[in-house]
């Protein structure tokens, strides 16, 4: 593929999860987000948060220099625990504000996207 077809395959995948998000919004009457700054849930979170950032740079580097590996894997992975670990402490501490939905359908929608690049790419 060339890189014409990886930027207008970006774009569609963009447009795709904005359309499908505002859908389960409007669906499960989700309240927005304020816009800014992520409010954790706990200080377990934002420690779990901070320690796969840590670890996923480290990985990243080892990876890339040392590896020398060309699918860099450990950016998907480091995308689905996070968005993952936010799905579930969204779910266990604020289930009113059903951002959790959201949260899971990111995950999923995250998993496919990453399957149709491995297999394109």
């Amino acid at each position: 593929m060339d890189l014409l077809g990886w930027i207008l395959f970006f774009i569609l995948a963009v447009v795709i999860m904005v359309v499908v998000t505002k859908f389960v919004t409007k669906k499960f009457n989700i309240p927005t987000q304020p816009a800014g700054k992520y409010v954790h849930v706990n200080m377990w979170q934002k420690q779990l948060e901070r320690m796969f950032y840590i670890v996923f740079l480290i990985v990243l580097m080892i990876e890339m220099f040392i590896v020398q590996n060309t699918r860099p894997f450990s950016i998907y992975a480091f995308l689905v625990l996070f968005v993952g670990s936010r799905m579930f402490f969204e779910y266990r501490y604020r289930k009113e504000n059903k951002q959790y939905i959201i949260y899971g359908v990111t995950f999923v929608y995250m998993l496919v996207f990453f399957v149709i690049i491995d297999r394109i790419g």
